[in-house]
């Protein structure tokens, strides 16, 4: 494993014991959660249990609100479904405004998941996190739905 591999996580769909051995499967040292407000509807995902579950699994949590999606920007794009505006959108308010807080990534312990809820990268905000990080050297690798 390269020093520079970082995966990216969603947790629908999966338990909390499944998540975890996605992630150490992976050799991850560190979950990147990018939720703005980290509480679920599936309490194993809420910050304190998921931090809890993690650490003790030797898995290190940190939370980053910054690199999270405002509600009214969610409901928007749950209302029109439009991607393309909403990758513009985290682009230009947050990729482009939060550079301190990304440039805090480059010198986290490596391997790292950068995680949120959605299952699918393709359609989350922590896709855009990923070519960001491309963008400076990283290879970045979704951990798919079935574990891949």
């Amino acid at each position: 494993m390269l020093s520079y591999d970082v995966y990216t996580i969603g947790y629908s769909g999966r338990s909390l014991n499944d998540f975890i051995n996605l992630l150490k499967a992976k050799g991850v040292k560190i979950v990147v959660d990018v939720r703005l407000n980290p509480i679920s509807r599936k309490p194993d995902f809420s910050k304190s249990k998921l931090k809890r579950a993690l650490e003790s699994s030797a898995i290190g949590y940190i939370h980053y609100p910054e690199l999270g999606v405002p509600s009214g920007i969610r409901q928007r794009l749950k209302k029109t479904g439009d991607y393309y505006w909403f990758f513009k959108w985290y682009d230009e308010n947050v990729i482009a405004k939060q550079t301190a807080k990304l440039n805090e990534l480059l010198s986290l312990d490596r391997p790292f998941a950068v995680m949120c809820v959605e299952s699918d990268q393709s359609k989350c905000h922590r896709s855009r996190i990923a070519k960001w990080l491309e963008k400076r050297g990283f290879r970045v690798y979704e951990v798919a739905q079935d574990g891949d």
